[in-house]
C-alpha cells in the first residue's frame, strides 16, 4: 500500500487500529505479535503522514532559505551603505 494512496477512510482504520493497540499496551503488556503489529502501525502512520505532509515542509524550508539569503543580502548593503557614508 503506498502512503501517497491511503483513503481517509484506510488511515482512520489504521489510526484507530493504533490507538486501540497502544490503548491495550498501556492496560497490560503487549504478546511479540501484537506489539510488532503496534511498531508496524507507527512505521506506516509516519510514511502516510511525510507522504501528506513531505511536499508543504520541502515548500516550507526552500522559503526558510530564501528568507535566510535575503537577510544575508540586506545585512551586506547596509554594511556598504554605512562605509560609504563613513567617505
Amino acid at each position: 500500500m503506498l502512503a501517497s494512496r491511503v483513503t481517509a477512510e484506510e488511515r482512520r482504520a489504521l489510526r484507530a487500529e493504533h490507538s486501540q493497540l497502544a490503548y491495550e499496551s498501556i492496560q497490560a503488556p503487549l504478546d511479540r505479535h501484537k506489539r510488532a503489529r503496534l511498531q508496524y502501525l507507527e512505521w506506516h502512520l509516519d510514511r502516510i503522514d511525510d507522504a501528506e505532509i513531505g511536499p508543504v515542509l520541502d515548500m516550507m524550508e526552500q522559503v526558510v532559505a530564501t528568507k535566510r539569503d535575503l537577510v544575508e543580502r540586506i545585512n551586506h548593503l547596509a554594511r556598504e551603505v554605512r562605509e560609504a557614508a563613513k567617505k
